[in-house]
């Protein structure tokens, strides 16, 4: 919901896709033109696997797919299921591309079979060519940065993607890598990633109002089907699967919100519906935020965990509701596929790093993962989490609102008092002015 605050990040999926498949495109020209085998039939496949990468995804993108992930969990969980009851954003795509038969037909007048491409879409790309399409590095976040950072003005996605595409090779296991020269541009762009998500994704508004969204979709989904409630388990997406899907996008989700809010009859949803509709998002109230070692996640995790544990004890003491109340946690890693152990030279084949950016040795046609190189600057961060927790509150009223100082004041004292039984004394942690961050 990044548009919500910057009004010019409002472009569609389609757009990016078209993107994706032309940054794709490029990258592949580069390794045709450098004799590393990319036939045209294969070129062909990978744009076109690049255009159709997000045909799956939810509307609202991870916000609304992590919401039906942690009910349908909890539902498993409380059942006893050994599997959830949830379809993520691939396999949606993954049986689209099985089922749509325009789709079908566009593939046999190509030359293309649907089992091709799906095997791209589940990782299992017998050519190696997959991270071009999922990884740190991929065509995907390429478009991402570069698109986001266009229509926000902010410059965290300029990096020289023109460059990093000149130098794009194949070792000698077909594996997609960069020589050494672009060693930097490619240290660039992952730090890119961190700012943009600081500055953009995990921007205080935006998350906000993600939070009302969460919130309002698990409990549509826990009322079920019909017209208040969500039923988005495997059953409830293969009725809509293929025709229906294209329907089910941002616009038609906010009209089932406004249905929700006006046959609810539960006054603290009602609100949240309009906080989200109407942009009000919930406040933030409390944020602190810290660099620390991957092996501290356990010792914040459990301050998250006693923070959200004590919501419903701060809600009472203002006499809220405790749905009103949230908790924000996040621990962003530098590389998504996060890494917890130091790894060297000896460690470049390790099945864990395999999504990783790879790097040329020097005049050699063997490569090794970017955090393995000595002269990069991720191989000093991937060890590293950059940990943010923060407590919102759905003000509402005009009361409720004058409250917010004494509000800030209150968790504040409260949550600084709990963090010395969790973190050790050494971690250095900024505790920010909810009123003025």
């Amino acid at each position: 919901m990044a548009y919500a605050v910057f009004p010019g990040a409002d472009y569609s999926r389609f757009s990016h896709c078209i993107g994706v498949c032309h940054q794709m495109g490029r990258w592949l020209d580069t390794l045709q033109r450098n004799g590393n085998g990319v036939d045209e039939p294969k070129r062909r496949l990978y744009r076109l696997a690049a255009l159709l990468h997000d045909v799956g995804h939810y509307p609202f993108s991870h916000t609304l797919e992590h919401a039906v992930k942690d009910h349908y969990e909890l539902e498993a969980e409380r059942r006893g299921a050994l599997e959830a009851d949830y379809y993520d954003h691939e396999d949606i795509g993954a049986r689209i591309v099985e089922a749509d038969p325009e789709l079908g037909a566009a593939l046999v007048e190509i030359g293309l079979n649907r089992e091709t491409l799906k095997n791209i879409f589940g990782h299992n790309d017998i050519t190696r060519l997959s991270p071009l399409l999922s990884s740190d590095l991929d065509a995907d976040r390429v478009d991402y940065l570069r698109r986001t950072a266009h229509h926000t003005g902010l410059p965290y996605g300029l990096d020289d993607i023109q460059y990093l595409t000149t130098e794009i090779r194949l070792d000698d296991q077909g594996r997609p890598c960069w020589t050494e020269r672009a060693l930097h541009a490619l240290d660039h762009l992952l730090l890119a990633r961190f700012f943009d998500y600081q500055q953009i994704v995990f921007n205080k508004t935006v998350a906000g109002l993600e939070l009302a969204l969460a919130r309002i979709i698990r409990e549509m989904l826990r009322i079920g089907g019909g017209d208040v409630g969500l039923d988005l388990s495997k059953s409830g997406i293969d009725a809509m699967l293929p025709d229906r899907w294209v329907d089910w996008d941002d616009h038609a989700l906010f009209e089932h919100i406004k249905r929700f809010r006006d046959n609810c009859g539960d006054v603290v949803y009602q609100r949240l519906c309009n906080s989200l509709l109407k942009r009000n998002p919930p406040r933030m109230v409390f944020e602190a935020q810290f660099i620390g070692s991957s092996q501290d996640r356990q010792r914040f995790k459990a301050w998250a965990n006693a923070l959200e544990s004590s919501l419903s004890t701060w809600a009472a003491h203002f006499e809220m509701d405790p749905r009103s109340w949230f908790l924000w946690r996040k621990a962003f890693s530098w590389t998504d596929y996060e890494l917890d152990v130091e790894v060297s030279d000896q460690d470049s084949e390790l099945p864990e790093l395999s999504k990783l950016p790879r790097v040329l040795r020097n005049g050699d046609e063997t490569s090794i993962p970017l955090v393995c190189h000595q002269s990069s600057v991720i191989r000093s961060l991937y060890l590293q989490r950059a940990y943010s927790v923060r407590v919102y509150v759905d003000l509402t009223t005009e009361n409720e609102f004058k409250q917010r100082k004494t509000i800030c004041d209150y968790v504040l004292a409260k949550a600084n008092a709990m963090k010395d039984d969790y973190l050790v004394r050494s971690v250095q942690t900024t505790i920010f002015d909810a009123m003025t961050a």
